[in-house]
């Protein structure tokens, strides 16, 4: 756009740097005012006079748009990973472990964790959620006396050859458990 035109009107030339400045376009008042040829100052007092503050656009509000979006997006991607490693969504397990982080040692989530990493060294698919995993031990009325050993109990497979699942795991005590490797 030039400014030397006669035609144009200072309406015109002052929508074009609205335009120009606010988003999509996110210009800045110094590429605006090279490419009018006029002062960055005076970009600036026509933005002012139409309520427009230099944080309402230009690299700055990009910059903020930009910094909420990888927010959002890192925010996603945490949701995703939690559904991918624990079968159900961050408020639901979170929930389930008292409100405490998931990777807090000793909360049901880290239990839950280590069970499914021990299953894996061995080759052994875990297909238990964090709900069902927890949901087994609460209806057993045993969970607080989960350990390795006598006196204890330990969640194992029904049918060794299959993998972890709500129909193949049962609450047992540890001493009885045959160890397979």
């Amino acid at each position: 756009m030039k400014t030397n035109n006669p035609q144009q009107s200072d309406q015109d030339r002052t929508d074009y740097i609205i335009s120009q400045f606010l988003p999509p376009n996110f210009r800045t008042m110094q590429d605006i005012s090279d490419e009018l040829g006029i002062s960055k100052q005076r970009v600036h007092q026509i933005l002012k006079s139409n309520n427009i503050k230099a944080n309402d656009g230009g690299k700055k509000l990009k910059i903020k748009l930009s910094k909420a979006q990888k927010k959002i997006n890192n925010k996603q991607k945490r949701q995703r990973s939690i559904l991918r490693q624990y079968g159900c969504t961050e408020k639901e397990a979170l929930m389930i472990n008292g409100g405490k982080p998931l990777n807090t040692v000793g909360t049901p989530a880290y239990k839950y964790k280590c069970y499914c990493h021990n299953l894996n060294k061995k080759d052994i698919d875990c297909n238990l959620s964090f709900p069902e995993w927890y949901s087994v031990w609460q209806k057993s009325g045993k969970y607080g006396q989960m350990k390795p050993g006598r006196g204890g109990y330990s969640l194992v497979r029904k049918d060794t050859s299959a993998p972890a699942s709500v129909g193949n795991v049962e609450v047992m005590e540890s001493h009885k458990v045959r160890r397979h490797g």
